[in-house]
């Protein structure tokens, strides 16, 4: 992992696209590192990002944007403060600072062409901010995990991990408008999603991003959460989160987070809803679209937006990414597999795919209304499997959090 970061132009009909839509009074270019697409203001940070040094009690928050990022972040802040609301009232960017935001926002010709112009450093320099920042640091990043400190990569302190996944989808429909109102998009949500495809959207590919923090799942200090299951029941996460962090809550404070991390309630608290920054842009004319950083915060939006020739698309590049690339060894699980588990476990029969990636793993894909029957899941077994299967589970290709491992003999009629 030693060296210095080498950086390439993206090419082809994506670079055409980041050209002409992409650019603004902040973003002057995009490179490739790793390829991971990322603006061209990276190159002066990357090695300062890779060569930080991680302190043992770092909490992290890591996502692709637009996955439940600040709702994870505000909930991790609230948790480790033992539900002291009061410390909450401090701008999220402030107490909990985000790594990437200096490379992602390059305000140096705005500030010489306006000298009244003024950002604190947590914008101007965010890594300097966040190394001098007295412990315990709480961090976000988006970076995958190949791009993170090496440190943090190699573990070698404990610093812990909470990374957030979310439908793919929708992930594209709220990184979408959230490109439009922050970060200066021009397109149209079509050109939008055929970079998302092609993984060039900052942070992309998405796949990548999301497959790389999973194959952490199995360390000690790594907690892998969705927003699908924090928009179902957040308690069980608030609960599971504070175990991972070595905290115990009792009723009463769940019960006052539950209300403190509540979408209505976000989206009213300044302190996280980032309509400060939003009133910058307008006073300063960066963006020009109107809108709230907390839109709407539904799960399934993708449906009242995908044309059905974009749904095939996104289906056929989830199943590449997920049973080809990624389960080079995959086989079509039997008939009679199959209809049994269609019955036993989705009486509806929605069941729609069902992957057995030969000797060991499982891969289910499945509609969100049954998200919930992942657990029984855990007791199929092919008859050759050698070696304990891993069940993970979709919707549409939702990551399911929770690592189910099969213990168990089947139930009879099944393997």
């Amino acid at each position: 992992m030693s060296g210095k970061l080498e950086y390439n132009k993206p090419k082809g009909e994506s670079a055409e696209l980041l050209n002409k839509y992409f650019l603004n009074k902040f973003r002057f270019g995009y490179v490739k590192c790793k390829d991971v697409v990322l603006p061209e203001y990276f190159t002066n940070f990357g090695d300062r990002i890779r060569e930080m040094e991680i302190r043992a009690d770092d909490i992290w928050v890591c996502s692709f944007p637009k996955t439940g990022t600040t709702w994870t972040q505000e909930m991790v802040w609230c948790i480790a403060h033992e539900a002291d609301l009061k410390t909450a009232e401090e701008f999220l960017p402030q107490r909990f600072p985000f790594l990437e935001h200096s490379p992602l926002f390059d305000y140096r010709d705005l500030m010489s062409a306006n000298p009244e112009i003024t950002f604190p450093e947590f914008v101007l320099d965010s890594v300097g901010y966040i190394n001098n920042y007295p412990s315990p640091r709480f961090v976000k990043s988006h970076l995958p995990f190949k791009l993170l400190p090496e440190q943090l990569q190699r573990n070698e302190t404990n610093a812990k991990i909470v990374y957030v996944a979310r439908n793919a989808r929708d992930t594209c429909v709220s990184y979408f408008h959230h490109c439009r109102l922050m970060e200066g998009y021009k397109g149209g949500f079509e050109q939008f999603c055929e970079l998302f495809l092609q993984g060039n959207v900052c942070f992309g590919p998405f796949w990548d991003h999301v497959l790389g923090y999973w194959e952490q799942r199995h360390s000690p200090n790594v907690l892998i959460l969705t927003y699908e299951e924090m928009k179902k029941d957040l308690r069980s996460i608030i609960h599971k989160t504070a175990d991972f962090l070595g905290k115990t809550f009792d009723d009463e404070q769940v019960a006052k987070l539950l209300d403190h991390l509540s979408f209505q309630s976000m989206k009213q608290n300044r302190a996280v809803n980032y309509e400060p920054v939003i009133e910058i842009n307008k006073k300063y004319n960066l963006i020009e679209e109107d809108g709230s950083f907390m839109r709407c915060g539904k799960i399934g939006e993708y449906k009242e937006i995908m044309n059905p020739n974009l749904m095939d698309r996104f289906e056929e590049w989830e199943k590449e990414n997920l049973t080809v690339r990624y389960y080079p060894a995959t086989a079509i699980a039997s008939d009679r597999v199959v209809d049994n588990v269609r019955e036993r476990v989705f009486n509806d029969r929605s069941c729609f795919n069902l992957h057995l990636a030969k000797m060991e793993t499982i891969l289910v894909q499945f509609s969100s209304t049954h998200v919930g029957h992942a657990n029984e899941l855990a007791h199929i077994r092919l008859n050759d499997c050698k070696r304990e299967p891993i069940i993970a589970a979709f919707d549409a290709n939702v990551l399911v959090s929770d690592i189910l491992r099969c213990h168990h003999q089947p139930p009879n009629g099944i393997g």
